[in-house]
This record gives structure tokens, C-alpha cells and sequence, in this order.
């Protein structure tokens, strides 16, 4: 795989481990499916998928009763909690106090019963309630290991989502603030609070810990609302009165955060999507018959109602124009200063951006006009809840159990109507401003409007969008749930020790029309007595079945087997000293190291292998060295390691008739490279997979067969008729082109079993660090001859340039919008990326608004990244290259690009784990022998600068510089914004000299007149008015739309400059403003005009051999090697930043990949 004088691949072989879980299909043998159907095997784990979400919350409820007793019984210090407002003290005190919480909520009780699925769950199965679903669950407390570990954090964390953080960081930092608050109250009034309560200092705080504590604290501050409709007043409200008597500002207090978990206590925050009809119908029936909006709002007040200054534009009846017009009237009406220039539009715009607006202020603006705001708003209101009733109406006349199926009846508008009806009075709601209290704001509009917005706040909003997505899903489901087949372990484990517990068995048989073999999973019916659960070996038999064998982790297992075992220690005692020595740890490295014991200890676990009853040294055939080769104890149990797992197949008889009888569920593992008509290269799922149970892997265990398989169900979700069955989509466009049907999503319209396996590539490897890795790059890094850069465009979605590291020239650029892929026919074909991306995001804008099943981006985004990965790769091969890109975790500041960040991170992640196993599909002596050319990852911002052959540069300005000189502008925005007359022409004096020679007009500058940035790089350039320039600006006649243009640069200097000496022609202020505007596009380098094939990149300055860079006639007049446009600039100037990292890695810096702009400069300078 690599060419003369290039560095030796094979040092990238066998570094690290890697686990993956391959996927497949499961196709039913024989009877297999009709005897599984006559069981209720699928009902019981079609429940416990159903239900599991509703066990969860049981679990949750004992969760609350648990912090709720615990925090009972917690005083946090007094100290403390004064020292957590000291700045000097701050840090330690809350240190201490949220090791407080910690310590009383994750006790040994929370630790060892109630924070494990197990434990808990019994204690749930003794509780009583609910105990048909509970004990549908009992020994499979599996289901909740991932969120048993979730709910650890609450009771032993202290970062967000924890007991501690919320009680420290959040409700202790209200608390004070209140404190404060009151402590500033006018005396009557601070009285009178304190009599209400004990809140006004912070050793009360301990009164406040729990839920019921928190609830008392919050119905102190907003009062209590009775179901008679009588209030008990709130100390807010008590507040609020006394300062409108008094015409005073008084701040209000703010309300504690409920506890964690009593925060998510209704079913909408319990269901974190909908996942069927009737949970949907469920979750807006309960949201219908909990909103009570009040009929009419009370808006008399004028004075006291407010609206935002940012929805002036959505009042009813006023259109935005003519109100704008008039505030701004207003505003000149009363502004004494002058009505132009910069300072008037900046005071102008603050001004009536931070004013308030009352209903009668807004209607003064109307006063000699027919529109009455008041009555308007009114009006609409009423309109808005006559629709929600109809609406909600209608929802409550259909009976939604006789609906099978919601989004294929027609009902999907009555759900959007509705709830649509509720989102336009939530937007209603939302034009009201709340004021500070020294403007005296309506204290009944504003109760009313806030127990009316409350009622439209989070849980409505969470109910409107799971509903909303779960409508405009698509028709088919891709929901599975697991399958048990009545065992808690099933598949869990491959060893033949286990395969009776974990009922899972793997045959194959050799297919003659594949010329290779067919692989089964075998699960015995649980109910099958053990001693049935075999199959006979027999050297005629159809099937082969895999013997597994695998020796445990030998860290545990060794010490476990021959030194802890009693049964073992009778037959081959150790000594007193042995054991005093081996409790000390002497075997291991550190001060007390003996390497005398340490041989002694390795030869006991040599003898143990020998001649345990399970004859492991026979079965694994350890390949260890001599006792007295070992230094480290950890070196003798990687040697252990790498043998300790051994396959083979032995053929057997009865396997049919076993399937036949029922006692034995068979099923094809099936992906479309096992079908007789595959063609083509196989995808990597099966690569793997067959290359387990390769001579060469069996032989030397470089791919492991790993525990922990799990077997899937997913339901059929669409259904099409028959005739479409048997024509297929789009059957009179396609007919002549296929022989068979072409079904759209047909894989939806049947039950699938599904298959997922884990396995380990490079077993026993020796887990190379990145470190290391990293290193062994950097010192053969002369075999790396060529760089690729990589940018994503602004125009294209992905962008290359491969450059040669000794030339520093482009030997291949180009955009990936477009993949091109040959089938096995060796015919072309052309897929369209960027078009299909921008046409299916069109769309599923407009399915989104309409609520209709939203047709998926997922997938289409998916199949570009693995495409684009793939390509790479193929050139990295191709090319013996590194790869190199922009470092995004130092900011992503750019956001015209045509891949989001969060796409390109994902296609970064993708390529990081291609390159941790490279092979060539086409080549299977590769399969188990893969370079290893990146880290593994874990995120993104763990990666660093470099992983592997993957460099990690600075991303700045790599697209706008001239390729051929490294000229770059270094003028700021401001220095060419025009100002006023002085500003301009003290601009134009630091210019050293205005000529016009050679057909166009020249400018000397030096860059340091204006700032001292980058000063050791070239600063003095002459620049010309070369060529044209795209000019982007809003055009008046087209309603002030964006448009674009391209103007000649030197003639429109001529406009206003002379000839002869570069003067301007006359000096007055548009003739300034004109030269400052021509400057700024002189320094433009990359010249667009959007939708059309408008793109180039032109140079300000002539380079070395006479000539000025213009990307257009790059292969023409300008030498091939350069890029053709300001993308592929990008790319190959991120190749460049490689380049200097390549030249500092050969240099030995400590830090290579830290380049600065300055550094960056000079590279490309000289």
C-alpha cells in the first residue's frame, strides 16, 4: 500500500483496540417464525418497551420522597453560608457547602440500594401499586442501567442537574438576593413582611431546602389562590401596593427553582416525545381541560398597559409603516439637536428602542385618526378566543379511539387548528411589556395576563412541538424495541459454558452458489430442558456450530482462580509469606517492588493454567515467555490477554428438526451481501463479520467475537395495496428500466428482526496512546508526500486541495457538491449533492408549516458525509497524504457557509473513525491487517491539534489573501467608513502616493500609518485598479432588495481622479465618500453575486513575475497549481498552514501547530 521511498505502512498496524457493533437483519428458518408467533414471547417485550417510561416514573416518585426525607435532615452551616458571599471566602464555602448536600443525599443507603436498578426495583415490587406492570419488569432491571446512572448525578453530582447545584448555585443565590431586597424595604413595609415570614436572613435558608419547603417560600412571595376564587395576597403583591400608594420603585422577590425532579412532575415533562396516537391524543386532552383563559382582557386602563417596543409591528389594525412613521415623527417633534449626521440616527434609534409604550402614549400618536388601539386589541382578542372554543370544540367531538391511524385519516388539521388557536393567543400575550412598578402598571391586567400566559408557558409549548413533530414524522416508523426472548441474559455471552443461560447459539452453512457460508443465530426456547439444549456433533451434519471459548479479564480472573480460591489453595497451598506478600502488592511497580515474588506469583498462575480441570493452557495455547523475561506484572497479563479467546466450528446433526419441534428459534443474520445476487464490493458490516471467522483470524485472534449482542423487533408501519405491491412506485417511468418492482420504503412495510453483534478489531493489541501515535507520525513524516487541505465553502459544501509538499503546488482541487461513484458495470454515476440538499430543505420547510409528514434530511445529510469520507480516504491513499483543517474549536465566527458547524463536526467524527481502521474493500489480505492513521476519538474537543495524519491549523484568513504574494488587507472596517469630510482626506494623505501608469490607477501604502498589526510582515504594496469588482448593495427601485453588479475599477476611479497626478477632480463631500467606497472594493480579494456562476478572486497587487492574480484564467494565462476560485483558496491555504506545521514538526518544535497570523504572513510573503 505504499510506494518506493515512502514511509513503511506497516508501523500503523496493530495499535490500539477498537469496538464496534456490526448490524444486520434476521431472516426466520424454517418454522421458526410460526412457532415464535404462537408464543407471547413478542407481547412481553412489546410491553416492557411501552412501559418502561412508566416504571421510570415510579422510580422518579420514590426518587422525590427520597430527597424530600434526606433534605428534611439537612442544616447547612451558618458560616458557610454567609462565607458564600465573601469574596475572599466564596470559593471554599461553597466547596464545603455542596459537599454538605452530597454527603446527606449520596449516603451508603443511596449508593448501594436505591441508585441501583436491581436493589430498587425489589424495593418497587414490595411497594404494591401498579404490580402487574412492575413484575412484568422483574429480573430485567437492565432496561434502566442508563437511566439509574442519569438519576446518580442528581444525588452525587454538584454540576447542573444535581440536588447540590440547585440548592447552592441557583435557590442559595435567589435567596440572597432577596435578602438583600428586603433588607432595602421602607421600614413599615420590612415589617410587615417580617412578620409574614422568617426570610429576611440567610440563616433561614435552611427552612427552604426541600419541595414542600421551596412551595411554602414561592406561595409566601405570589400568594395562594383558593378554589372559591378568594387570594391569599402574596408579599409581591403587598410590594407592589405599597409602592404604587407611594409612588415608589421597589424591587419584587424572586421565586425559589423547584427541586430537581418535582420540576418534572406533570405527564408532559415525564414523555420526552409522543410515540403514538394515543399518547398524543392523551397529552393535548389533558392540556385542553387544564387551560382556563380568561374570556376578556381588562385593557381600561390605558395608562397601565404596556406594549413592547418589538411587537409595535403586530398590533392589530395599525400596519408597522404607519406606526414606525409616527414614532419617529414624534421623536423629531421633541429632539432639539440637529436632524442629520451619524449622532442623530444613534440617538434617534436608542432612543425609541429603550422608550416604554402605553396604551394611551400609542394612541396620542392617533389622535387625529380613526384607529382606537384600545378597542382593536380587544376585538382581537375576542376573535382569537371565538376561534380557540370552535376549535377545541370540534377536538372534543371526535371520538379518537375509532381512529386507527391519525395522520392517515384527515385529523391531523383539527390537532394544528387547535393548538394553532392556542399559539395565536400566546402570541397575543406576548405584545404586553411588563414595566418596572414606578410606571404604575395595571395590577389587574397584569394578574389576569400573567395567570392567563402561565398557562401558555413551557408545558404548552413542550406539548405543541412534541405534537407538531410527532405528526409531521414520516408515515413509517424506524422505532424498535428489544427482544428477550424470556431471558434477562440473552445473547449476553458466546462461551459454551453459557450458552444454556444465555440461550444464544451461532451456526453457520456453506452456501455452494456463494461459494461461502451462511451464517445463523440460534435461540433455544427457554422452556426447553437443559440437557436438550445441545446438538450433537456429527461430521455429516449440514450445520456447523461455533465452540466459543474465552478466558475473563486475567487481572480478575488469575488472582481470583489461584490465589483467592479456597478450592484451589487446598490442593496447591501457598505459604504464609506468599500471601503477606501478595496482600502488600510486591508484585506490582513501586517503591516495595520484588521482581523474585513477581516471578514466583507468575509461575503459580502458569501452573493454575496447566492444570486447572478446564485445561486452559490446552484450550488457549498461551504464547508467554519465560518466567524470567517479565519485569512488570502488567506486562505478564498482556500476554495472557492476547490469548485468551479461541473460535471453532464443529459440524452437527439435528438442527433442523430441533427448529422444526419448536425447541429451537433460527434465524439467517442477513444483509444484502449474503443474497446469491449481490454484486459488488460488500459493505464493511459483513467485511468484519465473515473476517471473525476467517482461517487467518481463527488462527491468529485479531478480531474478537465480544458479549453483550442484542436482538431487535421492528413493526411493519406502512402499508401499501396490493397493486402497488406488485407494480411498484412510479411503475410507468420505470418499467422499462427494472424487471422487478422499485417500492419506496419497502423495508417499512414488512416486520424486521434485527441483529446488532459488538466485536473488537486489533484484540490484544498494544493500545497505543495518542500520544505515541501522534509521535510516530512526526517522525516519519518525510514519507508523507503530498497535503490535503479541506474548507468548507461558502459556495460549496466541501472543498479540496491536495498540494505536494516539496513544490507547494496544487496537483488536484476540487469541490465535492457533486459525488461521483463507478458500479461494477464500470458505468458513472453523479449524485447532486448541494442541489438535492437545497431542494429537500425547501421542502420540508413548507411540509413544516403545513404540518404534513416531513420528509427527511437525516438520511440525505448521513449519505454525503460517508460519501465525502470516502473520497478522502481514496485520496490519502492515492496520494500518501495528511490531511489538514481548520481548528473550529478555536471559534466558528464564519456563517455564510453552505455546511452548518454542527454537519461539519459530524463529518470530521466520521472521518476521525475512518481513519482508525483503513482497509481496501476490494483487497481481503487488508481486512485484518488496517492502518490505524488517527486517534480514537471521544469528542471533538479532545482531540487537540493533531490526530494522527489529521492536523488541527488556525482558521484565519486562508480564502481572502492573494495565493501568489500573501497579500491580505489590514485595513479595519472603520479606517474605510467615511465619516465626515476631514476623516477622508487624512485617509487619502496617508496614502504615499495616487498615479496612473500601465493603463490603471496605483496606490502606495504602508499598513503601519494606520495600525501596527502583523507590522514584521510586508507592509508597503503598491495596488492597482486591475479588473472588476462585484459591488453588493440595496437598491431602492427594487424595494430596497440586495442586488449585485460587477463595475470596471479603473474607470470608475477615473470618475473622480486625475489622471495626470492622482488628485481628486473636485473635493467635495460625495466625491470623498465616492473614493473611501472604490478604496474598500479595490481591497475586496473575492467577488460573488449570489445564484448565479459569479465567483472569482482577484488580486490587488502584481506578484514577482509581473502578473496579477485573477482566479478566472488560472490554466490560462496564470500556470495550473493555483486555486481557481476563493473556496479552493481555502482549501489550499489550510494546506499551506500544514505545510508551516510539516516544516515546524522536521524543526522540532515543542508546539507546531501554533501559528501565528503574523508567522502565517511571512510564510507566504517570502
Amino acid at each position: 500500500m505504499n510506494r518506493a521511498g515512502e514511509v513503511s505502512m506497516s508501523k500503523f498496524q496493530n495499535l490500539y483496540t477498537i469496538n464496534k457493533t456490526l448490524r444486520f437483519g434476521l431472516k426466520p428458518f424454517g418454522k421458526t417464525l410460526e412457532n415464535f408467533n404462537k408464543t407471547n414471547l413478542l407481547q412481553l417485550d412489546e410491553y416492557k418497551a411501552k412501559h418502561r417510561k412508566e416504571v421510570q416514573r415510579l422510580f422518579d416518585e420514590n426518587f422525590k420522597q427520597l430527597i424530600e426525607e434526606r433534605l428534611r435532615g439537612l442544616s447547612l452551616d451558618t458560616q458557610a453560608l454567609e462565607e458564600a458571599f465573601d469574596i475572599n471566602k466564596r470559593d471554599a464555602a461553597l466547596i464545603s457547602l455542596k459537599k454538605q448536600v452530597t454527603g446527606i443525599c449520596y449516603d451508603s443507603e443511596m449508593k448501594k440500594t436505591y441508585l441501583q436498578a436491581d436493589k430498587h426495583f425489589q424495593k418497587l415490587l414490595a411497594a404494591g401499586p401498579n404490580q402487574d406492570m412492575v413484575c412484568t419488569y422483574d429480573k430485567f432491571s437492565t432496561y434502566f442501567v442508563n437511566f439509574f446512572d442519569i438519576r446518580t448525578h442528581i444525588f452525587k453530582g454538584d454540576t447542573s442537574g444535581s440536588i447540590a447545584y440547585r440548592l447552592i448555585d441557583e435557590n442559595l443565590t435567589i435567596f440572597k438576593k432577596n435578602v438583600d431586597k428586603i433588607a432595602k424595604l421602607p421600614v413599615g413595609l420590612k415589617d410587615e413582611v417580617e412578620e409574614l415570614a422568617d426570610i429576611e436572613s440567610l440563616q433561614s435558608y435552611n427552612s427552604y431546602l426541600t419541595q414542600s419547603g421551596i412551595t411554602e417560600y414561592n406561595e409566601l412571595l405570589g400568594g395562594i389562590a383558593y378554589e372559591d376564587g378568594t387570594k391569599l395576597q402574596g408579599i409581591n403583591e403587598k410590594i407592589n401596593l405599597y409602592g404604587q400608594k407611594n409612588k415608589l420603585k421597589l424591587p419584587r422577590l424572586e421565586s425559589l427553582y423547584k427541586m430537581i425532579l418535582s420540576d418534572r412532575e406533570t405527564q408532559s415533562f415525564v414523555l420526552s416525545i409522543i410515540e403514538n396516537d394515543a399518547e398524543l391524543i392523551g397529552q393535548i386532552s389533558t392540556l385542553l381541560k387544564d387551560v382556563l383563559l380568561s374570556k376578556t382582557l381588562a385593557l381600561s386602563d390605558v395608562d397601565g398597559v404596556f406594549i413592547k417596543y418589538t411587537q409595535l409591528g403586530n398590533l392589530p389594525s395599525v400596519p408597522y409603516t404607519v406606526i414606525n412613521s409616527k414614532i419617529n415623527e414624534a421623536f423629531d417633534a421633541t429632539y432639539t439637536g440637529k436632524k442629520e449626521g451619524e449622532k442623530y440616527k444613534v440617538t434617534k434609534k436608542k432612543t425609541i428602542e429603550k422608550d416604554v409604550y402605553s396604551l394611551s402614549k400609542i394612541e396620542k400618536l392617533f389622535q387625529d385618526s380613526d384607529i382606537n388601539v384600545s378597542e382593536a386589541l380587544k376585538n382581537k382578542y375576542g376573535v382569537l378566543i371565538a376561534s380557540y372554543e370552535e376549535a377545541k370544540g370540534l377536538f372534543n367531538s371526535i371520538d379518537w379511539t375509532e381512529i386507527k391511524n391519525i395522520k392517515q385519516s384527515g385529523h391531523t388539521i383539527i390537532i394544528k387548528d387547535v393548538l394553532d388557536a392556542l399559539k395565536n393567543i400566546q402570541f397575543f400575550y406576548n405584545l404586553f411589556d411588563v414595566v418596572e412598578e414606578n410606571l404604575n402598571p395595571s395590577i389587574e391586567f397584569y394578574n389576569e395576563l400573567s395567570l392567563n400566559k402561565n398557562q401558555l408557558g413551557n408545558e404548552f409549548n413542550s406539548t405543541y412541538n412534541k405534537a407538531r413533530n410527532y405528526l409531521t414524522k414520516k408515515e413509517y416508523s424506524e422505532e424498535k424495541f428489544k427482544l428477550n426472548f424470556d431471558s434477562p441474559t440473552l445473547a449476553d455471552g458466546w462461551d459454551v459454558n453459557k450458552e444454556t443461560a444465555n440461550l444464544t447459539i451461532l451456526l453457520r452453512r456453506f452456501n455452494s452458489e456463494r461459494n461461502n457460508y451462511d451464517y445463523f443465530l440460534g435461540v433455544w426456547k427457554k422452556a426447553v430442558p437443559s440437557r436438550e439444549k445441545n446438538l450433537i456433533i456429527n461430521a455429516d451434519g449440514e450445520f456447523e456450530k461455533m465452540d466459543y471459548k474465552l478466558y475473563p479479564d486475567p487481572s480478575k480472573m488469575l488472582p481470583k482462580q489461584f490465589v483467592s480460591a479456597q478450592s484451589w489453595f487446598d490442593k496447591y497451598p501457598a505459604s504464609p509469606e506468599f500471601m503477606g506478600k501478595y496482600e502488600a502488592g510486591l508484585h506490582k511497580k513501586g517503591n516495595n517492588f520484588d521482581i523474585e515474588f513477581l516471578h514466583e506469583l507468575i509461575n503459580r498462575y502458569k501452573h493454575g493454567l496447566k492444570h486447572h480441570e478446564n485445561k486452559y493452557e490446552e484450550t488457549f495455547n498461551f504464547e508467554l515467555k519465560e518466567t524470567e523475561e517479565y519485569s512488570e506484572y502488567s506486562e505478564f497479563i498482556q500476554d495472557v490477554s492476547k490469548s485468551n479467546y479461541k473460535v471453532k466450528f464443529n459440524h452437527v446433526a439435528g438442527v433442523e428438526e430441533l427448529v422444526e419441534e419448536g425447541k429451537l428459534y433460527l434465524f439467517q443474520i442477513w444483509s444484502k451481501d449474503f443474497s446469491t445476487f449481490s454484486k459488488g464490493t460488500k459493505n464493511l458490516n459483513t467485511i468484519y463479520f465473515e473476517s471473525l471467522f476467517s482461517e487467518e483470524n481463527l488462527e491468529k485472534r485479531i478480531f474478537k467475537l465480544s458479549g453483550g449482542a442484542e436482538l431487535f423487533y421492528r413493526p411493519k408501519s406502512l402499508t401499501y395495496t396490493k397493486e402497488l405491491m406488485e407494480k411498484g412506485h412510479h411503475y410507468n417511468e420505470l418499467k422499462d428500466s427494472f424487471n422487478y418492482p422499485i417500492i419506496k420504503d419497502k423495508r417499512y412495510t414488512e416486520d424486521k428482526f434485527m441483529f446488532h453483534v459488538p466485536i473488537q478489531i486489533n484484540y490484544g493489541a498494544e493500545n497505543l496512546g495518542p500520544v505515541k501515535l501522534n509521535n510516530r507520525i512526526n517522525e516519519n513524516i518525510d514519507g508523507f508526500t503530498h497535503i490535503i487541505g479541506i474548507d468548507r465553502g461558502e459556495r460549496h459544501l466541501v472543498y479540496i486541495s491536495v498540494v505536494d509538499v516539496k513544490t507547494g503546488k496544487i496537483v488536484e482541487q476540487k469541490h465535492l457538491d457533486e459525488i461521483v461513484n463507478i458500479d461494477s458495470k464500470g458505468k458513472k454515476h453523479c449524485t447532486p449533492y448541494l442541489q438535492k440538499l437545497d431542494e429537500r430543505s425547501k421542502t420540508r420547510d413548507q411540509e413544516r408549516k403545513s404540518w404534513e409528514a416531513i420528509e427527511t434530511i437525516k438520511e440525505l445529510k448521513d449519505g454525503y458525509i460517508s460519501q465525502v469520507v470516502n473520497e478522502i480516504c481514496t485520496l490519502q491513499q492515492k496520494y500518501n497524504a495528511l490531511i489538514v483543517m481548520e481548528n473550529l474549536n478555536l471559534g466558528f465566527k464564519r456563517s455564510r457557509f453552505k455546511v452548518e458547524k454542527q454537519i461539519y463536526q459530524k463529518f470530521e467524527t466520521a472521518l476521525m473513525k475512518k481513519f482508525n481502521y483503513i482497509i481496501d474493500k476490494k483487497d481481503n489480505s487488508t481486512y485484518l491487517h488496517g492502518l490505524q492513521l488517527a486517534n480514537p476519538i471521544q469528542t471533538l474537543n479532545s482531540i487537540g491539534k493533531q490526530s494522527g495524519i489529521i492536523f488541527y491549523i488556525p482558521a484565519w484568513n486562508t480564502s481572502k489573501i492573494d495565493p501568489t504574494t500573501g497579500f491580505v488587507n489590514l485595513l479595519y472596517g472603520a479606517d474605510l467608513r467615511y465619516t465626515n469630510k476631514e476623516q477622508a482626506e487624512a485617509f487619502i494623505n496617508k496614502l504615499d502616493k495616487i498615479y496612473f501608469e500601465d493603463g490603471v490607477f496605483k496606490f502606495d501604502i504602508d499598513f503601519k500609518k494606520w495600525n501596527q498589526r502583523y507590522a514584521k510582515s510586508c507592509t508597503k504594496w503598491t495596488l492597482t485598479s486591475y479588473g472588476t469588482r462585484v459591488e453588493t448593495k440595496r437598491d431602492v427601485i427594487k424595494n430596497n432588495m440586495w442586488c449585485s453588479n460587477e463595475i470596471d475599477l479603473t474607470a470608475e476611479f477615473e470618475k473622480i481622479l486625475n489622471k495626470r497626478d492622482g488628485s481628486l477632480k473636485t473635493c467635495d463631500v460625495e466625491t470623498y465618500k465616492r473614493f473611501l467606497y472604490l478604496f474598500k472594493l479595490l481591497l475586496q480579494i473575492r467577488n460573488s453575486i449570489t445564484g448565479t456562476d459569479t465567483d472569482y478572486m482577484i488580486s490587488q497587487v502584481i506578484a514577482a513575475d509581473g502578473q496579477q492574480f485573477d482566479s478566472r484564467v488560472v490554466g490560462m494565462s496564470l500556470p495550473n497549481g493555483l486555486p481557481k476560485d476563493a473556496d479552493a483558496n481555502g482549501a489550499y491555504n489550510i494546506a499551506r498552514k500544514g505545510l508551516m506545521a510539516v516544516h515546524n514538526i522536521k524543526a522540532g518544535f515543542k508546539k507546531p501547530f501554533e501559528i501565528s497570523n503574523e508567522e502565517y504572513l511571512e510564510y507566504l510573503q517570502k
